[in-house]
């Protein structure tokens, strides 16, 4: 009650909702409620949830973030996954959103996959490789459960509607709105692309970093989206919209976990520049500085370099090994590969690694 009571001060909103809306959900045996300080103490957000078995449907009670702070929409983008992937864990089928904070909950739910109809914002939850068809089939059947959601699930069933004559973007598109999910039997093209150990750090993956928690900076390790910069050249055709399986180098072998492919992700947009406008119209992302993009271009401002813009990112359950990789390669009729460039695999290769990686 004091933490509410606190934030709600902070926020200017009525005590009486916070505290009615937090032992609602305290009172609910698979509710939750996620509390979030300062260093100092300060209460920067509070997330609660309650559970319906009888839908499969989670429904997010109370989603404020200090707007004050000045990463608001990325600590609300954070809460909001902490949700997915704990509801997605237990088998719900779905997420709700109809917290208030517009600005920063609505902002994240937007990045994260939720469809949103007359301000109702749905998650529909999916884990690991799922067909076309078992999507279709889940969603009818949410929507029969839950009328609330019947809207949200013929957005599903319709979106392949809409692009017929590009199928990869069709696939894409359904896969942003999956995630973490991946479709078995998309036309998305797939590239093993590999990655030096403290940019996948900071980009995605904080566990590879021994010594801090974080890795790198917090505000760019909470991102759903970022970009990555390399070379153009030898990058095996690469375009977007694209699947990553991102291959952590072993690097000096200080970092625990590389070696492996660690994450799959989807490239939103790939782009060939010069470093200068390149830089400038991804600044904003923050993790590569000017200096690091200007020693991709081998400190030449006219050398042409790669930008890959990506989001949808999901950690492998278990990080797939460079001698695993081999393997399922030379089984699905594959070359060997060094992985010392972008390598683009087959939709069996691809189907193969995420079991093994998810299983």
């Amino acid at each position: 009650d004091e933490f509410s009571r606190a934030l709600a001060n902070r926020l200017g909103e009525a005590i009486g909702y916070f505290t009615a809306t937090i032992r609602n959900a305290l009172a609910d045996r698979c509710g939750t409620v996620i509390a979030v300080r300062s260093a100092g103490g300060e209460p920067l957000a509070l997330c609660a949830t309650s559970r319906d078995a009888n839908t499969g449907l989670t429904t997010v009670t109370l989603l404020h973030v200090d707007p004050n702070l000045g990463l608001a929409s990325t600590l609300a983008t954070t809460l909001l996954l902490e949700v997915i992937d704990q509801e997605a864990a237990a088998g719900m089928r779905g997420v709700v959103l109809t917290a208030p904070n517009p600005s920063t909950s609505a902002s994240a739910a937007a990045q994260l996959g939720f469809i949103n109809e007359a301000g109702v914002w749905v998650k529909f939850l999916f884990r690991g490789l799922v067909t076309r068809g078992v999507v279709v089939e889940q969603v009818r059947d949410l929507a029969a459960r839950a009328v609330a959601v019947a809207n949200h699930a013929a957005r599903i069933e319709a979106l392949g509607r809409d692009l017929q004559q590009d199928r990869a973007r069709e696939d894409a598109a359904l896969e942003e709105l999956l995630s973490p999910a991946l479709l078995a039997d998309a036309a998305v093209p797939t590239f093993l692309v590999p990655i030096r150990p403290v940019w996948a750090m900071n980009l995605f993956d904080a566990g590879l970093s021994n010594a801090d928690l974080f890795g790198g900076a917090a505000s760019l390790l909470l991102r759903a989206e970022n970009v990555y910069y390399r070379s153009r050249l030898n990058s095996s055709g690469m375009t977007s919209p694209a699947r990553i399986l991102w291959y952590v180098s072993a690097g000096d072998g200080s970092h625990q976990g590389a070696g492996s492919i660690r994450a799959v992700s989807l490239a939103r947009e790939v782009i060939v520049d010069k470093p200068k406008p390149l830089y400038r119209r991804f600044e904003r992302f923050g993790v590569f500085e000017w200096r690091d993009v200007y020693e991709t271009a081998k400190k030449d401002i006219d050398e042409e370099i790669m930008a890959i813009r990506f989001g949808s990112t999901h950690l492998l359950r278990h990080p797939i090994s460079f001698a695993d990789v081999q393997t399922t390669l030379r089984e699905h009729g594959q070359r060997e590969n060094q992985l010392a460039s972008p390598v683009r695999i087959s939709p069996a290769v691809f189907d193969s690694l995420i079991r093994r990686g998810e299983g």
